[in-house]
């Protein structure tokens, strides 16, 4: 963590836009598929020592393609998005990427709960092992639900997405500091930072306490950039942090799996000149 909060600290800029005035995202669409299961080579990054196992403890992962319509080039816009139970505890996913959408394009992010999902299931009401979700990006507001035991209601993964009129509003509230040891209170597993596949970067911050709705719309109160974002949860480049890494493999049985491994210790530094935006 030391050299990577560092390199990502010179480099964690927003993304440029490639026109003066882009169009902005106002579709998307989410398919859902086992957390363990990644299609391209992942990185996870952990507060402790962790073994490669505890990927299979990631149920669900949400593909969120953006769907983009207008006629110039522009950079892909970042995305939040929250996982959280009524009157519960919220998970806060922050992505980014360093890429460019051309015209009447699409993008899709990858994004998971890094092992927050036990945590998630502990507080709140609704059934269990259920999870509603809410999606930020370029202004629009999405919202949905992940429920058991297949992800979603549709055999295909595919999730129902409806417009939000109200987002959630974290602003006033702190997220769990995840160095802290009263982080096992609430997961056994080890604590998630960052994850990071090919130009995706995603921050992971959990809060206790249930989110807040509001009609403004920009009360999401993200941190800009990943160095403030790991700061944001008393993660520094002082912090050692350990990695798990996951690659797709041949499927077996016709299902698809992936092959993990687990570093002693490691940094979450992109590769030079790697430059992933803000967040909204």
């Amino acid at each position: 963590m030391r050299l990577a909060l560092k390199s990502l600290g010179a480099a964690m800029v927003l993304a440029v836009t490639l026109s003066g005035c882009e169009t902005k995202i106002t579709r998307i669409s989410a398919v859902c598929r086992p957390g363990d299961q990644p299609t391209e080579p992942v990185r996870w990054f952990y507060t402790s020592k962790v073994d490669p196992s505890v990927i299979k403890r990631i149920p669900r992962t949400i593909d969120i393609t953006l769907h983009y319509t207008g006629a110039e080039p522009r950079a892909v816009p970042p995305i939040t998005t929250y996982f959280y139970r009524q009157d519960g505890a919220t998970l806060r996913v922050a992505s980014s990427a360093k890429a460019t959408m051309p015209a009447q394009s699409a993008f899709t992010y990858h994004v998971d709960t890094g092992g927050y999902d036990a945590a998630l299931a502990r507080t709140g009401r609704g059934p269990a092992e259920e999870l509603a979700f809410f999606v930020a990006v370029d202004g629009s507001h999405f919202a949905g639900l992940l429920s058991p035991p297949t992800c979603g209601r549709w055999p295909d993964g595919h999730l129902d997405l409806d417009t939000a009129a109200q987002v959630p509003n974290l602003k006033d509230r702190h997220p769990l500091n995840l160095g802290a040891g009263d982080y096992l209170e609430v997961s056994p597993l080890p604590t998630a930072v960052l994850r990071m596949e090919g130009k995706e970067v995603s921050t992971y911050a959990f809060f206790t306490a249930p989110i807040a709705l509001t009609e403004n719309k920009n009360e999401t109160g993200v941190p800009d950039d990943v160095t403030t974002q790991t700061a944001e949860v008393g993660v520094t480049a002082a912090t050692p942090t350990y990695m798990i890494t996951g690659a797709p493999t041949p499927p077996i049985g016709g299902a698809p799996s992936a092959d993990f491994r687990a570093t002693s210790e490691a940094s979450p530094a992109g590769p030079s000149g790697e430059k992933p935006g803000g967040n909204p």
